[in-house]
């Protein structure tokens, strides 16, 4: 069984990444088998496990929460063409080259991005982002600024003692 998640950048892009054993611990820490150094990220995050061919993630009690499908799980089963968010990442589970339109998918999910770049900076006319819905003034998240420009938080995230993250960041090397 060859399992992948495969991350979906702003840019209509993907990297996919192989799960390198059955227990894989995704977090902010370094002793992680991901590693996903963003603030945003818990220290253990969520945990994948492959047992008799079924992909599980639990979520470890983050901060944040892990997203299967844009729905907050604790543990749930993971299957082809799964979305995986955790903080502001993006995966789709790849379960043998399942689904193997990833240039369609990684297309989609940047257009269904600048779509809902664009529906957020309406703003009334004092500058202010209102809901279009309620017609009140929106919250601003510091979360939802670290979606903005993946590439750019890759780059330069601010991440404490893990240091900054290159551009040729793979969260599986040690």
């Amino acid at each position: 069984m060859e399992i992948k998640l495969v991350l979906l950048k702003n840019d209509g892009s993907y990297r996919p990444f192989e799960l390198p054993s059955e227990v894989t611990v995704v977090g902010r820490r370094k002793c992680c088998d991901l590693q996903i150094p963003l603030r945003s990220v818990s220290r253990r995050h969520c945990q994948l496990n492959i047992d008799d061919g079924v992909l599980e993630v639990r979520d470890l009690g983050s901060r944040n929460g892990t997203l299967v499908n844009n729905q907050e799980i604790r543990k749930t089963e993971l299957g082809p063409g799964d979305t995986l968010q955790i903080g502001p990442l993006t995966f789709i589970c790849q379960v043998n080259n399942q689904p193997e339109n990833l240039i369609e998918i990684a297309e989609k999910y940047a257009k269904s991005l600048k779509a809902a770049s664009a529906a957020e900076k309406q703003h009334d006319t004092f500058g202010v982002a209102v809901d279009q819905t309620s017609k009140q003034p929106k919250e601003t998240e510091t979360a939802n600024a670290e979606t903005d420009d993946l590439d750019a938080i890759l780059e330069q995230a601010e991440l404490g003692d893990s240091g900054g993250m290159p551009e040729d960041f793979d969260p599986f090397e040690k």
